[in-house]
């Protein structure tokens, strides 16, 4: 007993010395603030899209779908999908714009 009070003071006095956790947040969006002060607007035209987003793409074509699978080219995304009437549908995200082919 005297040990596992010993082991909580200790980590109550750890805790007290930490800065507050609601400021991580301020220093993370400081740093993006800083480092996109610093990137050229030619940066954001190389920007590709995300699986993720290419699958939200694909799937607001097929309502209801259930993706299977997402297979990325060089330059598209092919994402699998399982319509809700049994149908395998493949839709193509190209992976520069967004936009489907």
């Amino acid at each position: 007993m005297k040990r596992m009070t010993l082991i909580i003071s200790a980590l109550m006095l750890s805790l007290i010395g930490t800065p507050s956790l609601a400021s991580a947040p301020q220093w993370i969006q400081t740093d993006r603030v800083s480092e996109a002060s610093t990137v050229s607007p030619y940066d954001y035209a190389q920007r590709q899209i995300s699986a993720r987003e290419a699958r939200a793409i694909a799937l607001a074509r097929v309502p209801g779908g259930e993706v299977v699978d997402i297979r990325r080219t060089a330059d598209a995304y092919r994402v699998r999908i399982i319509a809700r009437d049994g149908r395998v549908v493949d839709i193509v995200v190209d992976a520069n714009t967004g936009r489907v082919r």
